[in-house]
């Protein structure tokens, strides 16, 4: 004989069903949360690759800051008429650096290294070598952010980072940093992070 699923039964099956929807949906928030960033971390990864093979990273470089990742549309490895190459120099959710804010294509032409607003043309900061202690250690030593994104607003929490060894990092301000969520990472001398004092966003 079929026993008839009674009112407690049902309760225990509508209790499993939603701790298993909470379980889901908690799991899912990080691969959310990470692939908003993983645009941003594959165009650092990908210019800090660039300055690692032409060793712009070191005191010979022919800018400091956002003039050394400017300097690939100037030498024309990232083409200045291509919309797509361009935007390798915005993450993809900058809300206020991006290709379209800037002018587009067009404002790339014949692009001045030295002005002093260099860092709309980029949303990433850069490495400032010739500044005192920022010097790129030699091979072997450990790594130094050459690059990162210009300001946390980018991510909320994290701030993406390229390193003198070719790899891209994501650090979380609380994992990683061990900071509070709500401490604003600045970029240069005064940062509250000690790796980003090298880096000049202007």
């Amino acid at each position: 004989m079929r026993r008839l699923l009674g009112p407690l039964d049902i309760l225990v099956i509508a209790v499993v069903i939603a701790a298993g929807i909470i379980a889901a949906v908690s799991l899912l928030q990080p691969v959310r949360h990470d692939s908003r960033g993983l645009g941003c971390i594959n165009n650092v990864r990908n210019l800090g690759g660039m300055l690692v093979a032409h060793r712009l990273d070191d005191g010979s470089s022919p800018g400091r800051g956002p003039a050394m990742l400017l300097h690939f549309v100037r030498a024309r490895e990232i083409d200045p008429e291509s919309e797509d190459r361009l935007n390798i120099l915005f993450c993809p959710v900058d809300t206020r650096e991006s290709l379209d804010a800037v002018g587009g294509t067009a404002a790339y032409r014949d692009l001045d290294l030295t002005r002093a607003d260099l860092g709309r043309f980029t949303s990433y900061a850069a490495r400032d070598p010739g500044a005192p202690r920022c010097a790129v250690t030699p091979e072997g030593q450990p790594p130094v952010v050459l690059l990162c994104d210009d300001s946390d607003d980018h991510h909320g929490h994290a701030i993406v980072v390229g390193l003198s060894d070719g790899r891209a990092r994501w650090w979380d301000k609380v994992d990683e940093l061990k900071l509070s969520d709500s401490t604003r990472i600045e970029i240069g001398p005064d940062s509250v992070v000690p790796a980003l004092r090298c880096l000049r966003a202007e």
